[in-house]
């Protein structure tokens, strides 16, 4: 692997995902406080455990990517053995395999906020209906 290629793979995969999640996470998580109707819901506790789980787990699942990045960077000039070089492509393997974990967990956490939001539109939906059946 080239120099250039681990260095964008470094601020592909480890620094840019981490830094918008933080920055977003701090706008919504600020957003949410300045609403008063979300707050008496516990919407911002519960905002604040998902944001923080969200970004646990794609520190965990992409620190030990841009480690062997890093590693794999510095012996890139090394002359490496059969063995050395099999022990390497099943380390990269494994950690390759979870650098997707954020994925995974980005996928249900959409999921999620779409079951949320679905449960209050028929709320809502429950309720007008109710208001306009009072006046029949």
């Amino acid at each position: 692997m080239s120099f250039y290629f681990s260095i964008f793979v470094l601020v592909i995969f480890l620094f840019i995902p981490t830094l918008l999640t933080i920055i977003f996470g701090f706008l919504t998580y600020r957003n949410v406080k300045q609403s008063i109707g979300l707050i008496n819901q516990h919407a911002d506790r519960q905002l604040t455990l998902m944001i923080c789980v969200q970004i646990i787990l794609i520190i965990w699942s992409t620190i030990p990517y841009g480690i062997f990045m890093s590693f794999s960077l510095l012996t890139n000039k090394t002359i490496k053995d059969q063995d050395r070089l099999n022990k390497e492509l099943f380390v990269y393997t494994i950690v390759s395999l979870n650098a997707y974990v954020h994925t995974d967990v980005c996928i249900i956490y959409i999921i999620y906020h779409f079951i949320y939001l679905l449960s209050i539109f028929v709320g809502k939906f429950l309720c007008f209906h109710d208001f306009i059946k009072s006046f029949s």
